[in-house]
């Protein structure tokens, strides 16, 4: 009987789907191998192990949790892998797969998600106009001909008239190949502007929001002008970054130990230690907000906004990590209640933060002196 891998789903699967994988042989020993490929060629390897097999079968359960760290040590939402099979007897099999990451237990298949979802639970984002959010999407294997067009639907509003006008600004196509392609797109509210200008000429005007399409893909994003009271990017579902921004009340809670003795007649305290965490209660929230923010509590990769925002700082690299030590919520479906959720985080630093910030300008216009 010849080497051959069996495995449970087809050439795209969930990261949480990996649940079995069989390998039968005739052979008295395999050796089972999974490698990720780099996209150029090459491929570094994962996992490497000899296998006996009983009754000419090797079961490997739980491999999920070997890909999903692999995903996650390399921060990809998408990766190709190849798993190989080498048995004692000179026979051989091998298998190559994409998977899209995802932590959590799903009904839909993959091409649910590829072909009408951007990498996000949300359909509705309410942001800040000061920072940019990125988008991300699977394209799938495709012809030239089958490119999908990417889509800007600008929500305008005249600030004399107050006269509401939505633009159509299309961005060009998807790309196309024969393999899953991770996309982004970076929506830019500067950039926005820049595409609606031609149509207002000097009138004034305002965005108020943008429905962004990729095909089936579609996200409503509304601009607010409340200034969120804490920012965090967090690894969502898919382990992609994604940008929270909370209104509500942060309690800081500062505990410093310290160790006594006495040395010649005099009290003296050594090992000091400092213990700083911060408890945020966030303000009432809509029952998908709520259930989106489970998210951030289960989330590896956390870090916090903690000055203004440049373009050196794009996606979440130059920003402090923090974990989430302690998270309650309570999400009800009627009308009743407030959903709440409450959290507390700490910074990975052990030093206690020292809550230094720039000073804002008190006035973002420049003084005209009208009697010059």
């Amino acid at each position: 009987m010849a080497t051959s891998i069996h495995l449970n789903f087809g050439d795209i699967v969930f990261s949480s789907a990996v649940e079995r994988i069989t390998v039968q042989t005739a052979a008295p020993a395999v050796d089972i191998s999974l490698y990720i490929l780099d996209g150029t060629g090459g491929e570094n390897p994962v996992f490497s192990e000899t296998y006996y097999p009983y009754s000419g079968t090797v079961a490997l359960h739980d491999f999920a949790s070997v890909i999903e760290a692999e995903m996650v040590q390399w921060a990809q939402p998408l990766a190709t892998f190849r798993l190989s099979a080498k048995a004692a007897d000179g026979t051989s099999d091998t298998r190559t797969f994409a998977v899209l990451y995802c932590d959590r237990h799903t009904d839909f298949q993959p091409g649910a998600i590829v072909g009408e979802q951007f990498l996000t639970s949300r359909r509705i984002i309410t942001a800040s106009r000061d920072i940019p959010l990125p988008l991300f999407y699977i394209r799938p294997p495709m012809e030239y001909i089958d490119r999908e067009l990417i889509v800007y639907h600008i929500i305008t509003r005249r600030a004399d008239t107050h006269a509401l006008r939505i633009i159509f600004a299309p961005e060009g196509y998807t790309g196309y190949g024969k393999g899953y392609q991770l996309g982004m797109l970076t929506i830019h509210h500067a950039d926005l502007r820049d595409k609606c200008a031609k149509y207002y000429n000097a009138a004034p005007y305002e965005i108020l929001g943008v429905t962004v399409e990729i095909g089936r893909r579609s996200v409503t994003i509304y601009y607010s002008d409340r200034r969120p009271d804490l920012r965090l990017w967090f690894a969502n579902m898919f382990n992609c970054p994604e940008l929270a921004e909370l209104h509500g009340d942060t309690t800081a809670k500062t505990k410093v130990k310290r160790s006594e003795a006495v040395c010649a007649d005099t009290l003296r305290l050594y090992d000091q230690s400092v213990e700083q965490q911060f408890e945020f209660q966030a303000d009432a929230l809509s029952a998908d907000t709520a259930h989106w923010l489970t998210q951030l509590f289960t989330s590896r990769d956390v870090r916090i906004i903690d000055r203004p925002y440049n373009d050196e700082d794009y996606l979440n690299e130059s920003f402090p990590s923090v974990l989430i030590t302690d998270s309650t919520s309570e999400v009800q479906d009627g009308d009743d209640e407030l959903n709440k959720i409450k959290f507390t985080y700490r910074h990975a630093s052990t030093r206690p933060d020292s809550r230094l910030r720039r000073i804002d300008r008190i006035h973002q216009d420049t003084f005209k002196n009208p009697f010059s």
